[in-house]
């Protein structure tokens, strides 16, 4: 999608995640629809036809059955406007990574997010956004590798960007300055940082060179800049979340052999140097 490249996905698909997936299609925070969805098309982007009716297979994907999977694990175990809430009581931001399958009922999002991301005493804003695990959750579990886990990179990530990806783009845009404020710079030395960890009492964990904090890169391409690229369709749609305290932001992209420079402010999106065709579409702002 991001190079045209076909060759390189034949070998990906071809010497990696046909083999990988072909027996069992394993399950990350509802994922498996939409890998199903992507090795059905990797195998007819790479020639290999005979291996659509397969991957068809794996994994029911009628809409019924796929909305089914969706409502029965809606506010379960007695946990009011959450997903996927575990028996033990147990609440971690992993009820919020479905929100990045496009298969995610929109109507659950803004609930789970007032809810529960948004609480202070019970949800999951800690001194900032979020907790690894929900405050409500927090006497019950406190052996010494929970507390080490206060804050995580990858969940983080996981959490904001399926806001995004639902379509609450403000409080998505908002909340990511919040996290990477507090998380990926620190004060009193001055400069960015990468914790593997921020233990509960907010004391540094681990290595401070985490690439698990590389995803987050991605939130300021696809979550705040709103980049969809495509080489193959020879396309760039802008879906733009300039954050309310910021005048502008800017970036700047090589795209197929060339820089194209994404100005955004608050009344326009200024594009230079793109060699794709290229809209612009409101943001939701929910």
């Amino acid at each position: 999608e991001h190079t045209g490249d076909k060759e390189f996905l034949k070998e990906c698909y071809e010497d990696h995640f046909s083999s990988l997936f072909w027996r069992r299609l394993p399950s990350m925070a509802m994922n498996q629809f939409e890998v199903a969805d992507v090795l059905e098309k990797m195998a007819r982007l790479t020639g290999n036809e005979a291996d659509v009716a397969h991957w068809r297979k794996i994994i029911r994907r009628d809409p019924e059955h796929v909305r089914r999977m969706f409502e029965v694990r809606w506010q379960v175990n007695g946990v009011p406007s959450y997903f996927a809430a575990p028996d033990n009581g147990m609440l971690m931001t992993n009820g919020f990574w479905a929100m990045r399958s496009p298969y995610f009922p929109q109507a659950y999002a803004r609930p789970m997010l007032e809810e529960w991301g948004l609480d202070r005493e019970k949800g999951f804003f800690g001194e900032f956004f979020p907790l690894a695990m929900a405050r409500q959750s927090m006497k019950q579990f406190a052996t010494k590798v929970d507390h080490s886990f206060g804050y995580t990179p990858d969940t983080a990530y996981f959490t904001l960007d399926g806001l995004f990806r639902q379509g609450i783009r403000e409080k998505g845009a908002e909340l990511t300055l919040n996290h990477l404020r507090n998380y990926n710079y620190h004060h009193e030395w001055g400069i960015p940082v990468a914790p593997e960890a921020y233990r509960r009492d907010l004391s540094l964990f681990g290595d401070q060179f985490s690439n698990f904090n590389a995803g987050k890169i991605l939130l300021y391409l696809e979550g705040l800049a709103g980049l969809h690229i495509s080489i193959p369709e020879n396309r760039a749609t802008i879906t733009p979340s300039l954050p309310r305290e910021w005048e502008w932001m800017e970036f700047r992209l090589p795209i197929k052999d060339q820089w194209t420079t994404f100005r955004y402010e608050r009344d326009a999106v200024k594009v230079q140097g793109c060699p794709l065709d290229f809209t612009v579409s409101e943001s939701q702002g929910r």
